[in-house]
């Protein structure tokens, strides 16, 4: 992070912020031209003198944070408001699916390296995450509102356990390059882990027909004719199911 102040009048501060060595994110992420704000953690020594770690976090259309919290292993929980369509997320129960504006909650380690769970929250309003905190079962309590035309508190809690060896972590329109909507005939990206020799993907709880497999990434072509305005996305390897992350459809 690095300061300049202009040398006449107006005095002007400006902060430049720079992510130290190791973060996850390193750079802003935005697409040029993008007219939006993108997250920035910063952790600090105990003076406020010294930086020990910083990161970006946000997709390319800008990320804003409005609750932040450790828990007793000293790992960083933060939500806000986001675009939904390019957030990075890590076995998330939604990707995508909102309108403009869209809730998070993300948890990250201590060091500000990795990303450890990361997921939209939201549906059909603009919806916004503005309260977190840990609970006493060591559960996420999260708190937000909703848009119109229903304007609505609510909360929830969340139990997070360690990213399991089958997962989604993140959904690719290979056309437009972000997460949803997605619609039959076209080829997404599946990226995660443990895809292994036979994996199968099931879109809408339909049998997607496979491009290519690794065990971090399915192409696949999403199949024609899912009912319905969303579709939940899971992959079965080994005789696991993976997580459902739920997308939204072209009708």
């Amino acid at each position: 992070m690095a300061v300049s102040i202009s040398p006449a009048p107006p005095l002007l501060v400006r902060i430049h912020f720079l992510a130290t060595p190791g973060a996850f994110q390193s750079n802003s992420g935005l697409v040029p031209g993008a007219n939006a704000t993108q997250t920035a953690i910063v952790k600090m020594d105990a003076q406020l003198h010294g930086l020990l770690a910083g990161t970006y976090f946000g997709g390319a259309f800008g990320n804003g944070a409005k609750a932040i919290t450790l828990d007793a292993a000293g790992n960083v929980y933060v939500g806000g408001y986001t675009s939904p369509r390019s957030l990075p997320t890590r076995t998330p129960l939604v990707q995508g699916f909102g309108l403009a504006i869209t809730g998070y909650v993300a948890e990250l380690t201590g060091d500000l390296s990795a990303l450890l769970f990361s997921s939209q929250f939201g549906d059909n309003e603009v919806f916004g995450v503005s309260g977190l905190a840990i609970g006493a079962s060591g559960n996420v309590v999260l708190g937000g509102s909703t848009g119109s035309p229903s304007q609505n508190l609510w909360v929830n809690s969340l139990a997070l356990a360690d990213p399991p060896a089958l997962r989604i972590d993140a959904i690719e329109n290979s056309g437009s390059h972000l997460s949803d909507p997605i619609s039959g005939g076209e080829t997404i990206l599946v990226q995660g882990s443990g895809f292994g020799t036979g994996a199968q993907l099931s879109i809408g709880g339909v049998a997607a027909t496979l491009v290519s497999v690794s065990p971090t990434n399915i192409v696949a072509i999403v199949p024609s004719g899912l009912p319905g305005a969303t579709a939940t996305v899971q992959v079965l390897s080994g005789g696991a199911t993976s997580n459902g992350v739920v997308v939204a459809l072209i009708r």
